[in-house]
C-alpha cells in the first residue's frame, strides 16, 4: 500500500510539473522546417531520445544537407529546469573553447543571442533560453571553402524564430 501511495504521489507531481522535456523537445523540433533556405533536412539521419527510462531530458538531432556539400546538425535538448540547461550550455561552451574555438556573441534585435565560432571547416552556434539548449554545427565539405555567412544565417534565424514560437506558446 505504501508503494502504491508513493507511485501515485510521483505521478501527481509529474503531472503538476507540466510538459516533460521530451514533449517540449518534440514541440521545438516540430517547428523546424524541412527546408531552410538552401538547406534540406535528411530525416533518415534524425536522432531522437525516445527511451522511457530517461524522462528528465529530451533530445532530437536533425541533419541538413546544404550548399557546396556542407552538412548541418541542429541538436535540440530540453532539460527539466533552467539551471540544468544552463549547466549543459556552459559545459558545451567550455568544450568548444578547450578545442580552440573562439566564441563571440551574435546578437539580433529582439532575438536570442547566440554564441558563435568557427574552427577549420566547422562552424558552431550555441543558444540557451529557459530549459532549451540548441546547438548548430555546420561542416563545410573542405577547409578551403568554409561555410559563408549567407549559408549560416538562415539556420541561425530559423532556430531563433522557433525559440520565439515556443516561448510565446508557453506564455499563453
Amino acid at each position: 500500500m505504501k508503494r502504491l501511495s508513493l507511485l501515485l504521489l510521483a505521478v501527481v507531481l509529474l503531472a503538476a510539473c507540466g510538459a516533460n522535456p521530451q514533449s517540449r523537445t518534440k514541440e521545438f523540433a516540430g517547428y523546424l522546417p524541412v527546408e531552410i533556405g538552401e538547406w534540406e533536412r535528411n530525416d533518415d539521419q534524425t536522432v531522437e531520445l525516445r527511451s522511457s527510462t530517461i524522462a528528465s531530458q529530451g533530445h532530437v538531432t536533425y541533419q541538413y544537407a546544404g550548399p557546396d556539400d556542407a552538412l548541418a546538425y541542429i541538436v535540440i535538448e530540453v532539460f527539466p529546469s533552467d539551471d540544468a540547461a544552463e549547466v549543459a550550455a556552459v559545459s558545451r561552451e567550455r568544450e568548444l573553447l578547450l578545442t580552440g574555438v573562439e566564441l563571440e556573441a551574435n546578437r539580433k534585435p529582439q532575438m536570442l543571442t547566440a554564441q558563435v565560432g568557427q574552427s577549420g571547416r566547422a562552424r558552431y552556434a550555441l543558444l540557451q533560453d529557459g530549459p532549451i539548449v540548441v546547438e548548430i554545427d555546420i561542416l563545410a565539405a573542405d577547409e578551403e571553402n568554409p561555410v559563408s555567412d549567407e549559408a549560416f544565417e538562415p539556420l541561425l534565424d530559423a532556430v531563433r524564430a522557433v525559440y520565439q514560437k515556443v516561448l510565446a506558446s508557453e506564455e499563453e
